[in-house]
């Protein structure tokens, strides 16, 4: 598919209709032109999703985003395409600039049949002989709601929503929606009662940053980005989200001076690991390792020790039964990541404030979070927060919060910046869309990871990246570049293992190579 505009920042809804706005009202760009143009880039989409097609349907609403369908089915009855547009109510109830399109597209031989209620549009749509009949490819545009969204979708609408997702289904037919997948939010990723499932979406002048986190990347599938020739200073105006992509933050990486040595590449020390947990410490402090930090250190029960050696003998593994014992060790890391593995006994305690009492460079992770969650780590939360970091999956950060787990779901975006401000300088949110940010120094920051699949969901994945980071860190990075380069490391070499091997059986040390090649590149 045609790539339309490079994508490096995503908007939220209110923050793309203040781009409209400054087109429109400041650079004097008529509103319809931009709709022509999102239009004509739309059925540009629509044509190299099937270059065969001879027959398009498209479900309309009442707003802009109606008006841009309108703009394709003009153009596809042009073409000689077979279009039928199903228009939710009638035509005549559109105003503006999608009145304008759909008057345009009447002239050039469209015909929309209204619907009413959910007879017609079982009677219209759902009834019609299959769109597959001929054996032709067939495409289904959606052009329902836009980023308008309020609420959930409810009666007709979500009807139609349900049609949309139930042809495409039965018949085979590839499914286009404008701008944003109706029923799904723009803002945060969320479907509001029922969303239609897109093989490809077209958004408009700007990115919507729901597409890429929370279930956005399950119902977008595609997502290609037309900037509509708005001027690129006008971008400048509105800050929007970064996306988090590897090859604009490699650059931060270390550098390797022709006379470093080992210490020099830091000392990371790696706590956790209770009883039958050795394998989390494991991972992470291999994934440490081969980062490129100078020496790794893990700080473990006893039990484990052999077993760590024997898999990764460049190590240093240490049996560490009584926690008091672990400030010498503290003392000489530059970098120190706790929880994975840790447990939540008195010995995991311990450990834990022993590492937040050494005042160290620190990333917490996994049962370090629920310990902090649970007021057992004093000292932890907020304090030099730019020197700390925390990792959470949105369970952890739930508890952190005192939410529960679809709550955080509701609006990742607002649920990093409070982990930011309630628990660490630094925090990142894991999941579908990974969030990272930090509070201070202000302004506030933020990013959205464009990288990731869903095939890294398994057991391990989380350890891996505290050890990444803490690398990182451990190597002088800031807290800020180690878990922005972090994060995306992670997530591209996963994902480039996956494109090269497949996802099924993927597990957590298999991407350690492959971050290795990335790294080397």
């Amino acid at each position: 598919m045609t790539l339309l505009t490079e994508i490096h920042r995503v908007y939220s809804a209110e923050e793309t209709r203040e781009l409209d706005r400054i087109a429109i009202q400041e650079r004097g760009i008529p509103g319809i032109t931009l709709m022509n143009r999102a239009g004509r880039a739309a059925f540009k989409v629509l044509g190299e999703m099937c270059p065969a097609v001879r027959r398009v349907s498209l479900l309309c609403g009442k707003g802009n985003n109606a008006g841009d369908g309108y703009i394709i089915a003009g153009l596809a009855s042009q073409r000689g395409l077979e279009t039928r547009v199903f228009q939710l109510g009638e035509s005549a109830s559109l105003t503006g600039d999608a009145a304008t399109a759909r008057d345009w597209a009447l002239a050039q031989g469209v015909r929309p049949e209204g619907t009413k209620n959910s007879a017609e549009l079982q009677l219209k749509y759902l009834q019609v002989p299959g769109l597959d009949s001929d054996n032709q490819e067939q495409v289904i545009v959606d052009a329902l709601l836009g980023t308008g969204l309020k609420g959930d979708v409810q009666g007709l609408y979500r009807e139609a929503i349900d049609a949309i997702n139930r042809r495409a289904m039965e018949s085979g037919a590839q499914v286009l929606s404008v701008d944003v997948p109706s029923g799904l939010s723009g803002n945060t990723g969320v479907v509001h009662g029922g969303a239609v499932r897109a093989d490809v979406c077209v958004s408009f002048i700007g990115a919507k940053r729901g597409l890429f986190t929370a279930e956005g990347p399950q119902y977008s599938g595609q997502v290609l980005v037309d900037d509509l020739d708005v001027p690129g200073d006008i971008f400048n105006q509105v800050a929007g989200i970064p996306l988090l992509q590897w090859g604009e933050v490699a650059s931060c990486l270390p550098e390797r001076r022709k006379t470093t040595y080992k210490q020099a590449c830091g000392h990371l020390l790696v706590c956790g690991g209770d009883h039958g947990m050795g394998g989390a410490v494991a991972m992470a402090a291999e994934a440490g390792l081969r980062v490129g930090t100078g020496m790794v250190t893990v700080l473990t029960r006893q039990c484990h020790v052999a077993a760590i050696l024997a898999r990764r003998p460049e190590l240093m593994a240490v049996g560490m039964e009584d926690p008091g014992d672990a400030g010498d060790f503290l003392a000489r890391a530059n970098a120190v990541v706790v929880g994975p593995g840790l447990g939540r006994t008195d010995w995991s305690r311990a450990l834990l404030q022993q590492a937040i009492k050494a005042q160290k460079p620190l990333l917490a992770d996994a049962d370090a979070l629920n310990l902090i969650a649970a007021g057992d780590a004093p000292g932890f939360q907020r304090k030099t927060a730019g020197e700390r970091v925390i990792t959470p999956h949105p369970g952890e950060a739930a508890r952190l919060l005192n939410l529960t787990s679809k709550e955080v779901e509701q609006d990742r975006f607002e649920a990093v910046q409070e982990l930011c401000r309630r628990v660490a300088g630094v925090s990142v949110l894991k999941g579908a869309g990974t969030l990272v940010a930090r509070a201070s120094p202000a302004p506030a920051e933020m990013t959205l990871c464009r990288h990731g699949n869903p095939a890294m969901a398994t057991a391990g994945m989380g350890d891996v990246l505290s050890g990444i980071i803490g690398g990182f860190m451990a190597q002088g990075l800031s807290t800020w570049d180690a878990t922005r380069v972090g994060v995306a490391l992670h997530s591209y070499a996963s994902d480039r293992w996956v494109m090269n091997q497949g996802g099924r059986g993927f597990i957590a040390t298999d991407m350690l190579e492959e971050m290795r090649k990335v790294l080397n590149e």
